[in-house]
């Protein structure tokens, strides 16, 4: 099957696509740059493509576990983070260190790139596109194979 998503804004620097179910309630946040689709549960291939990007076409592809029948395209700055500015711990940053390897180094030494943990990816299930290289709005193309 093959998906279009147009439009997609980017504030965070990356695309979420996932399960609709990973969205956290944030009622600031709850309406705001999201497309979501129906596809039935299931574990599924994805190849993505985002044909005009900063850094021109990126491509790659990961596995999607879809639970609820809804799958969400975003930025998840939009979908993950905390209710208010008093709550603690921050949703966002806890988030971040487990979907990058190396997320605390580089906070701390700002010197090196940041990477994926492929390994936390697969087994929850969705996919991370970074590869952009900055904020913007993006055509997403989906391939998503049983």
């Amino acid at each position: 099957m093959d998906k279009t998503i147009r439009h997609v804004g980017v504030d965070a620097g990356m695309i979420i696509v996932a399960d609709s179910s990973i969205i956290q309630k944030n009622k600031d946040r709850e309406q705001e740059n999201k497309h979501i689709f129906k596809l039935p549960p299931g574990t599924y291939r994805v190849t993505y493509e985002i044909p005009y990007a900063w850094n021109g076409r990126c491509t790659g592809q990961g596995k999607l576990i879809v639970t609820s029948g809804k799958v969400i395209v975003t930025d998840p700055c939009y979908i993950i983070g905390r209710l208010s500015e008093n709550e603690e711990p921050d949703l966002w940053i806890e988030w971040l260190r487990k979907v990058y390897a190396n997320w605390d180094s580089v906070a701390k030494n700002h010197n090196e790139s940041l990477y994926l943990n492929q390994t936390y990816l697969e087994n929850q299930g969705f996919i991370i596109i970074d590869t952009m290289g900055g904020d913007g709005t993006y055509t997403v193309k989906l391939n998503i194979e049983k």
